[in-house]
């Protein structure tokens, strides 16, 4: 973990980051009783209207608190200077489709890049009552909303040293490559809710990400490291604007790494 100062995360930029995050929350939240709208996008895939509506007061708040800040949205895409030294990368709804399902597996995700690097980073389930955050030299933590308040707790990845009995989740076409190798491997871990949690409290080992945009692998460019594991882009560094990511315990992710990154096929975001 790099602790400089100069790469530390700034206080007043991760203090916004968890209120963007708690924002996002209370609106996404509170519109479930009302039920959901729903349309399908020209990519095959839906958006509703809390994913609407979590965009456009997330997009307004930075840009009134942080006006010389570009903004990446899922919806809406780049607010603001391309190419700016900072920008925010939002996911209003990861997790749509399970959202639309009535599952809990859904939540936002929020990365603040300065110079390309992810300095901030929030991931939440807001149905679990769960935030995910790290700020770069501060390491990652979880926030649980209990009924006296919230609870605070260091995130630690799993400390797996070897490959054989590896829990590996997937977010990842049941026919790819990668997942054919980890079923034959039987690496592939069982489904379950939470799977961000679980590979940020070491109760899974690793996670392929294929297919997913800026805005879906981000937060886990910072997340992972700052809990002690690796995150690896398909050159084998932290990019996370490739639709291929590795995030895995330290003593498995060359291996996992080497397993995996021929079989798969990437493209810019």
């Amino acid at each position: 973990m790099d602790t400089t100062t100069a790469a530390r995360v700034d206080d007043s930029d991760l203090a916004l980051a968890l209120e963007v995050a708690l924002i996002a929350d209370r609106v996404s939240t509170g519109m479930l009783a009302d039920g959901l709208t729903a349309r399908r996008k020209s990519d095959g895939t839906d958006v509703t209207d809390v994913d609407l509506r979590v965009e456009r007061v997330l997009v307004d708040l930075l840009r009134e608190r942080r006006p010389g800040d570009a903004i990446l949205s899922e919806e809406c895409g780049l607010v603001g200077e391309d190419g700016a030294a900072r920008r925010w990368v939002i996911d209003p709804v990861d997790g749509t489709a399970d959202l639309l399902a009535g599952r809990v597996s859904w939540g936002t995700h929020i990365a603040l890049q300065r110079d390309g690097r992810v300095v901030a980073a929030v991931v939440t389930r807001p149905v679990l009552g769960l935030r995910y955050w790290a700020g770069l030299g501060r390491g990652a933590y979880q926030d649980r909303t209990t009924a006296d308040g919230v609870v605070r707790t260091s995130l630690r990845m799993s400390g797996r040293s070897y490959l054989d009995g590896a829990r590996v989740a997937t977010f990842v076409d049941p026919e790819s490559a990668g997942e054919a190798v980890l079923r034959d491997r039987g690496l592939l871990a069982d489904e379950r809710p939470d799977v961000i949690g679980d590979l940020l409290r070491g109760d899974l080992d690793a996670l392929l990400d294929e297919g997913g945009h800026t805005w879906d692998i981000a937060p886990l460019s910072l997340l992972v490291p700052e809990a002690g594991g690796v995150f690896a882009g398909p050159d084998g560094g932290p990019s996370c604007d490739m639709e291929w990511a590795l995030s895995a315990a330290a003593g498995i992710a060359a291996e996992l790494y080497g397993l995996l990154r021929p079989r798969a096929e990437t493209r810019t975001c």
